[in-house]
C-alpha cells in the first residue's frame, strides 16, 4: 500500500498488505486473547493503558508530521488535536471503569436488578482517513477496557498513521492477540464486517461504505456502531455579532479544508441581514491562507483526493445553472488545493445543500424567518450537527428542538465533548462514541434479577 502526500503527490511510504490468510490467524489469535483478557479485573485492564496519553505526548512532533504529510493537515490544527486528544485518553481511560460498573436497582415488586456491562468478543474498528489519529482511540480505549480485544484497520488512504498507532500500542506491553492493526482496502474490511468471529463493529467514515458494513455485518447479526458524517447547517437568527458569526461560520466551513464531519456544509441566513452577513463572509476569506500545510500561517491546506476536487466541482457547476452565484472563489478549479469558494443566493433544491462533500466549499442560503430555516435545514436526509446562532437562548433552546440531528449547539460551532455522545441520526449513522453510553457501547448489557423478603 502505497501513500501519497496531497499537498506534493509525492509517495511517501509503504506499508505490506495484511492477506486473508494473515486476517485469519489474527483473527484466531484475538479470540485466544480474549478468553484471558476479560477475566482479567477491569482494573488490572486499565493499567496497561494508563501510560498512552504520556506516550503521545512525547510522540506529538512525529504524529503530528505525518498527519500533515498524509492527510494534509495544518500543521498548527495537527498538534493541537493532539494534544487535546491526550486529554480525551485521560478522561477515557479514568471514567471507564466507573461507568462500566453493576448497578443495582430495588424494584417496587420486591426485585432486586443487577445491570452488569460484559465484553462482547473480538471488536473490528474501521477507521476514517481524514482525522486518523483521534477518532480511533475513542472505540480502542473504552473497548479494551470493557474486556474486549480489538481488531483496527486504518484507512487505506493513511497507513502510516495506522502503524503510529500501532507503535504507540505495542509499548502498552498487551498480551499477544489484544491489540492488531491490519492493513488494506475495502476488500479487507468487507472481510472483517462479514467475519463470524468478528462480534462488533466500530465504523467512521462515509455512508457509501456505512451501507456495506451494515450489510455485510447483518448476516451475523452484529452490533454496529456507524458514525457515517453529516451535512451540517448552520442557521442564523437574530444574531447581533455579526462579526464574530461571520469568523465562526469561516472557521467551521475552512478548518481542515472542510474535511471534517463536523465541518459547516451550509448557511442559512435571514434575509433581513443575508447582503450583510455574506458581504462580512466574503471579506474575510482572504485572510484564511491557503497552502502547504506544514507552514504555521497555512489555515486551509489541500484535498486529499482528487475525486473530492470533482465531486466540488460538479456541486458547484450544478448549483450554478440553477440560479446560485459565486462570491467568492472560481468554479472548475483545476488543483487539490482548492481555493475557499463561497456560493450566494444558493436555491434549495441545490445538490450542495444536500449531499455531503468534503471540501472549503460555503453554499449561503436566504430564508424567510427561523422556522422557514429550520424547515429547509431539516431536509436533509444526514443528521449529524447543527448550530444555532441566535441571542435569546430560550428561543434558540426551543428551535433547536425542531431540528433532527444528534447534537444542536447554540451561539457555538458543534464540536465533541467527553461527556456528550457523538451520534448521529437518519442516514448519520447508529449507536454513539464518547460520554458514558458511548463507554458502554461496546459491551453487552445484562439483567440479573432475583426477589427478597423484608425483615
Amino acid at each position: 500500500m502505497k501513500s501519497f502526500n496531497p499537498f506534493t503527490g509525492k509517495v511517501i511510504g509503504e506499508i505490506p498488505e495484511t492477506t486473508p490468510q494473515d486476517l485469519e490467524r489474527i483473527v484466531n489469535a484475538g479470540r485466544e486473547a480474549y478468553i484471558e483478557w476479560s477475566n482479567l479485573p477491569i482494573e488490572q485492564r486499565t493499567t496497561f493503558l494508563q501510560v498512552l496519553p504520556e506516550l503521545t505526548i512525547h510522540s506529538i512532533n512525529s504524529i503530528s508530521d505525518t498527519l500533515v504529510a498524509e492527510t494534509g493537515m495544518p500543521i498548527t490544527e495537527a498538534e493541537g488535536s493532539t494534544r487535546k486528544l491526550t486529554q480525551r485518553m485521560e478522561f477515557l481511560i479514568k471514567n471507564s471503569p466507573a461507568y462500566l460498573q453493576e448497578e443495582k436497582t430495588i424494584l417496587s415488586d420486591d426485585k432486586i436488578n443487577i445491570v452488569s456491562y460484559e465484553p462482547i468478543g473480538l471488536i473490528g474498528c474501521i477507521m476514517p482517513w481524514n482525522h486518523p489519529f483521534t477518532i480511533p482511540f475513542w472505540s480502542i480505549i473504552p473497548a479494551l477496557i470493557a474486556g474486549n480485544v480489538v481488531l483496527y484497520k486504518p484507512s487505506e488512504l493513511t497507513p502510516l498513521v495506522g502503524r503510529q498507532i500501532d507503535d504507540l500500542m505495542s509499548k502498552l506491553q498487551l498480551p499477544n492477540g489484544v491489540f492488531s492493526t491490519v492493513y488494506g482496502d475495502g476488500q479487507l474490511g468487507r472481510l472483517i464486517s462479514a467475519h463470524p468471529n468478528v462480534r462488533m463493529i466500530s465504523y467512521a467514515g462515509s455512508i457509501r461504505i456505512a451501507r456495506k458494513v451494515y450489510s455485510e455485518a447483518s448476516e451475523n447479526i452484529k452490533k454496529l456502531v456507524l458514525e457515517n458524517g453529516g451535512k451540517d447547517a448552520l442557521i442564523v437568527g437574530d444574531y447581533k455579532d455579526k462579526e464574530y458569526l461571520a469568523e465562526q461560520i469561516l472557521v467551521g466551513s475552512l478548518r481542515h479544508a472542510g474535511q471534517l464531519c463536523s465541518s459547516v456544509r451550509r448557511v442559512y441566513i435571514p434575509e433581513k441581514d443575508y447582503e450583510e452577513i455574506a458581504n462580512m463572509i466574503i471579506s474575510k476569506v482572504p485572510s484564511y491562507n491557503v497552502g502547504d500545510p506544514s507552514d504555521a500561517d497555512t489555515v486551509v491546506g489541500p484535498l486529499k483526493m482528487k475525486k473530492q476536487l470533482d465531486n466540488l466541482n460538479a456541486l458547484v457547476a450544478e448549483a450554478l445553472k440553477k440560479g446560485a452565484r459565486i462570491a467568492y472563489g472560481s468554479a472548475d478549479q483545476p488543483s487539490q488545493l482548492y481555493i475557499p469558494t463561497v456560493l450566494i443566493d444558493v436555491p434549495p433544491d441545490c445538490l450542495v445543500l444536500q449531499e455531503e462533500h468534503f471540501g472549503p466549499l460555503i453554499p449561503l442560503v436566504k430564508t424567510r424567518n427561523f422556522n422557514h430555516a429550520i424547515e429547509l435545514a431539516n431536509q436533509s436526509e444526514y443528521g449529524l450537527n447543527a448550530s444555532i446562532w441566535h441571542d435569546d437562548i430560550y428561543e434558540a433552546e426551543a428551535m433547536a428542538k425542531k431540528v433532527k440531528t444528534g447534537t444542536v449547539t447554540i451561539n457555538m460551532l458543534p464540536s465533541t465533548h467527553n461527556y456528550c455522545s457523538w451520534h448521529g441520526v437518519k442516514l448519520s449513522g447508529l449507536g454513539c462514541v464518547l460520554s458514558p453510553d458511548g463507554i458502554r457501547q461496546f459491551t453487552d448489557r445484562k439483567n440479573v434479577r432475583f426477589g427478597y423478603k423484608h425483615g
